[in-house]
């Protein structure tokens, strides 16, 4: 597991948030750039409990869009003429 925490400074509210980038190949499958959201707390342990939890989260989200990915390109629209001429 990676050393970074991913939490960021509060803000002027004194709420800690968790902000992750997603990695260039999913971009388009998830839908932004990064993940951003409040932690809810303004305790910085507690924050930094929060945020390993929600780093689970975005890993699961982006295992889930590479799988996508995967599924995707394996899917008959993606087939060759020269590969479709073979099977029949």
């Amino acid at each position: 597991m990676s050393s970074q925490t991913h939490v960021t400074r509060p803000n002027s509210y004194g709420t800690y948030y968790f902000r992750m980038r997603v990695p260039k190949e999913l971009v388009e499958e998830v839908g932004s750039k990064e993940i951003k959201k409040s932690l809810r707390t303004k305790d910085r342990q507690e924050a930094h409990s929060k945020a390993s939890l929600e780093r689970m989260a975005a890993e699961q989200l982006f295992e889930a869009a590479r799988r996508s990915i995967t599924y995707d390109k394996a899917s008959p629209t993606h087939i060759t003429k020269e590969a479709l001429t073979q099977i029949v």
